[in-house]
């Protein structure tokens, strides 16, 4: 498992997604997308799963005081100079209770067998008020995909995904389905044209549009 980044995203190109993810999420109080949350520049911010440093420097760009957590780190990581912790996911976080104004984590919690067991060790490590914010593939619409990655343990829907965070006390949780489409987030209006794209869909499909259209993330907050 330790080569996973390497092998898996190392490969592919950086690309400017992280920034308008992050600058969609956190800095826009973006209407359908954590619609109502507002997030301080200087909020102390954890992205669980860090991997090789993406969401690292794009919350850095967009002025947040961010730090990594993974449990491997790749060969040949993105030129960033982050503090990136190594360890065990699914064992208690070597971080003290009341840490972090926000928690991070993207197409994370699908790999992992307990992840119960993360959602309890972040709870602890929220500071009050503080956010836990997780994106992790639909399965509804990504079930003929979701195993050809064979590290995928945890398939998660709308339903699992919010009773996770309330059984590990999270309160004023939300769930959605998003596609990962930028140009939707600018134009709505589009939204008729991807519903169409998704009839033209193959699980080998190179087109992102079409894919993103039928293959969407479920994104989640809840607040301790």
């Amino acid at each position: 498992m330790e080569k996973y980044i390497t092998v898996t995203y190392l490969n592919k190109p950086k690309t400017s997604y992280p920034l308008k993810l992050i600058k969609k999420l956190f800095k826009s109080g973006s209407k359908g997308l954590l619609e109502g949350y507002l997030f301080p520049e200087y909020s102390h911010v954890l992205d669980l799963g860090s991997g090789r440093g993406d969401y690292l420097e794009a919350f850095c760009y967009h002025g947040f005081e961010i730090e990594g957590f993974d449990r491997c780190i790749p060969e040949s990581p993105l030129d960033t100079t982050y503090n990136t912790t190594l360890g065990d996911l699914e064992q208690p976080l070597p971080y003290k209770n009341n840490s972090f104004d926000i928690i991070f984590c993207k197409s994370v919690i699908e790999h992992l067998y307990y992840p119960e067991k993360t959602f309890k060790e972040v709870y602890r490590i929220l500071k009050e008020g503080g956010a836990f914010v997780v994106m992790t593939p639909d399965y509804d619409s990504t079930k003929q995909v979701f195993n050809n990655d064979f590290t995928h343990r945890s398939p998660f829907t709308l339903k699992s995904l919010e009773q996770i965070y309330k059984i590990n006390n999270f309160r004023n949780v939300t769930c959605i389905k998003m596609r990962q489409l930028p140009i939707l987030w600018k134009h709505s209006y589009m939204l008729p044209i991807c519903k169409i794209a998704e009839l033209f869909y193959n699980p080998n499909t190179k087109d992102i549009f079409i894919k993103f259209s039928k293959e969407k993330m479920l994104l989640s907050i809840g607040i301790k």
